[in-house]
């Protein structure tokens, strides 16, 4: 009947519309964290105001950097996050190891350095040790970006949203330009860093 045509019509169409908002979404975070990457004048701020816009601006729930410890626990500190109101970093201790804490989506994406795409959906989710404080928070999906330099992973990017299988290959392609250009940031300002250092440390041996 033309009721469930106009039915099939409308959920075409907010799925079409969906799909526009995806690769729309991640298309502003590349852009203003680009701009962020321009203004920053330490690596923590820039850090922080990349999270800040991909929740603030973007509308994403959560998003988190950490970095990868050489520790024998293998542990991802974090460093940065903003969405986080209900203290899920520091109820649930993340590690890029192979042991199961490190099974979640930011422990696989600096272990293999690879995107890592995670749904609390998934039929193994359940046993994980994360999975209840994620769930009590609403942080139903997750995408993890390895954030990496050259031949070195320094951690990883990750954004949670509130919906279900939220994250798809178009919209990771585009988040993983953001974490290339994020890295690129980082290092160059470390490098401005350790060149101050050295210019301040040979004015004192003058």
């Amino acid at each position: 009947p033309v009721f469930m045509f106009a039915i099939n019509d409308i959920t075409r169409l907010k799925h079409a519309e969906e799909e526009l908002r995806a690769p729309n979404r991640a298309l502003r975070a590349v852009s203003e964290c680009g701009a962020a990457l321009v203004r920053a004048v330490d690596e923590t701020s820039l850090m922080t105001r990349v999270c800040e816009i991909l929740v603030e601006d973007c509308g994403y729930t959560m998003a988190w950097i950490g970095l990868a410890e050489e520790d024998a626990a293998r542990s991802v500190r974090p460093v940065a996050q903003f969405g986080d109101a209900g203290g899920f970093l520091a109820e649930v201790a993340m590690t890029w190891g192979e042991s199961e804490p490190g099974q979640g989506a930011t422990g696989r994406s600096i272990r293999t350095r690879q995107t890592q795409i995670g749904s609390l959906l998934n039929p193994d989710a359940p046993s994980m040790p994360w999975y209840e404080a994620a769930r009590s928070r609403n942080l139903l999906s997750a995408i993890a970006l390895p954030l990496l330099n050259g031949e070195r992973c320094l951690g990883a990017l990750t954004i949670y949203s509130s919906e279900p299988d939220f994250f798809d290959a178009p919209e990771a392609v585009l988040l993983e330009q953001l974490a290339d250009d994020l890295v690129f940031g980082v290092v160059t300002l470390r490098e401005r860093h350790a060149r101050k250092q050295a210019d301040e440390a040979l004015c004192q041996s003058e």
